[in-house]
């Protein structure tokens, strides 16, 4: 008999950002299942901790397109203006269903009220999903 459960693979993300006003960062996912797929993952965890800068305030936005607009369907995630002593440092209840771009990449951007010598610490956790039967 055929093992109809989804198959799990776990990728945790940890990167620093730093930069001015606005900087996207790539995410690049690695390719579990064929290339001809649909890569579809599950966002589990965000965490995001400003480490040095002069910023008062940063807004966080995750996406799956290069240069997705603010206000796209390629917008994930979307945090508001946060005042950078609090952190961000989420556990969803229920995972975020997301599908990557064709090169299995998806797209991160703080955006800091100001300076361009901000740095944070970035964690992301990621579930791979493939819905074939093993």
């Amino acid at each position: 008999m055929a093992d109809s459960r989804l198959r799990r693979r776990w990728v945790y993300v940890v990167a620093t950002a730093a930069g001015g006003a606005a900087q996207e960062v790539t995410i690049q996912l690695p390719n579990y299942f064929p290339a001809a797929r649909v890569q579809l993952w599950n966002i589990h965890a965000v965490r995001f901790a400003r480490t040095a800068g002069t910023a008062a305030n940063y807004t966080l936005l995750i996406g799956n397109a290069a240069a997705f607009g603010a206000t796209s369907i390629n917008r994930i995630i979307s945090y508001g203006a946060t005042a950078v002593a609090t952190p961000i440092n989420e556990t969803f209840t229920a995972p975020i269903p997301v599908q990557t771009d064709a090169n299995n990449r998806l797209y991160f951007r703080p955006t800091w009220d100001a300076g361009a010598d901000n740095t944070a610490n970035v964690v992301i956790v990621f579930e791979a999903l493939d819905g074939t039967t093993g």
